[in-house]
């Protein structure tokens, strides 16, 4: 059997994102694009990457350091949390300068004389959690000032 798509679909490779990153095809949908676009990171494939990117953007990115981040990262896998209509809400996991870390964000892409490209991305923030009890504005203030929490700590 061939080698599964490095984006994670379970598809082979060639059948996949190769058709993509070869020129043969072009991706039909924006979830298309966000897999090939990921292939191409993990091959260092910039020039897809670039030409996949909106015309709007394209001169807006630094294509060198784009080079450098796909060289340089250790791609571990591709997570796509939810597709629907022009976004793709994903988590890249790599390893870079011995971190391991996991890129979520939701892409936006366009559609330009019938193709999707990608046009922007926002990071994902993860949910906050507090270590302890919420303070209410109205509660004494965790500090121990013994004033209310909005008129101490609150307020700083």
């Amino acid at each position: 059997m061939s080698e599964v798509c490095l984006c994670g679909s379970q598809v082979e490779q060639s059948k996949c994102c190769d058709p993509f990153l070869t020129g043969q095809k072009w991706p039909a949908t924006p979830e298309e694009c966000m897999r090939a676009r990921y292939s191409a990171y993990v091959t260092s494939n910039i020039d897809f990457i670039k030409a996949t990117q909106s015309s709007s953007k394209r001169e807006e990115v630094n294509w060198d350091d784009t080079q450098k981040w796909a060289d340089n990262a250790t791609w571990k896998g591709l997570e796509i949390v939810a597709a629907k209509d022009n976004q793709v809400e994903f988590i890249a996991h790599y390893d870079m300068d011995g971190k391991n870390v996991d890129h979520h964000e939701l892409s936006t892409f366009i559609e330009e004389d019938g193709k999707w490209f990608f046009d922007d991305g926002g990071i994902v923030q993860g949910q906050i959690r507090r270590d302890g009890d919420k303070v209410g504005r109205n509660d004494p203030c965790p500090c121990g000032s013994g004033k209310k929490h909005k008129k101490c700590c609150l307020n700083k």
